[in-house]
């Protein structure tokens, strides 16, 4: 009977002694593996807002939508993306901001290129998000197309008749190019 219970001590010294050491062992690799998926400086890379609206009326919604073309963008400098303008009424009387989403699908023949949006109402960049990154294609990756797209918030406009528009440009490495794509505001 006296050996029975040794046994199990022994067992359970040794089961413990066991689960410590994994615990030990595998902590460094939990704690790489979290820090490797958050990416870089995380605190210090974390975004503040910088412009936020709530209960934007947006009971209306002008858009347009184009296929058929594959326009590219070969030039560092900001130029208009083709057919990506909407002209639109806001109504009312008080000055409030609209709401612009770009979604297209995006084809990148050269290695090495990035393509930027920004987006313009009556002619001037808005403030917030005023340079994205929508679409790169890394050295070495081979050729993909898929849909990339990203949603605006417009500074306060005065009721009236107001063109949004989208433009792009690439890293001055090769062509960006942009297929089916659609561009909406949302207002009242």
């Amino acid at each position: 009977m006296f050996e029975l219970e040794d046994i199990a001590r022994h067992r359970s010294r040794t089961l413990r002694f066991v689960g410590a050491a994994l615990v030990v062992l595998m902590a460094p690799t939990l704690f790489w593996i979290g820090r490797s998926s958050a990416g870089p400086a995380v605190q210090g890379r974390a975004g503040k807002a910088t412009k936020s609206a709530a209960n934007v009326p947006t009971g209306k919604t002008n858009v347009v939508s184009i296929s058929g073309d594959i326009p590219c963008t070969v030039s560092p400098n900001y130029a208009d993306m083709p057919g990506m303008a909407v002209t639109f009424k806001l109504g009312g009387t008080a000055s409030r901001p609209v709401i612009v989403m770009l979604q297209a699908q995006w084809f990148m023949p050269t290695e090495g290129v990035t393509v930027r949006i920004r987006f313009l109402v009556d002619g001037v960049v808005q403030s917030g998000p005023t340079d994205v990154l929508v679409v790169e294609r890394p050295t070495g990756v081979a050729l993909t197309d898929g849909a990339h797209g990203f949603d605006f918030l417009s500074d306060p406009l005065t009721p009236g008749t107001h063109t949004a528009k989208i433009q792009w440009k690439d890293n001055g490495v090769g062509q960006g190019c942009v297929a089916n794509r659609t561009l909406l505001v949302m207002h009242k």
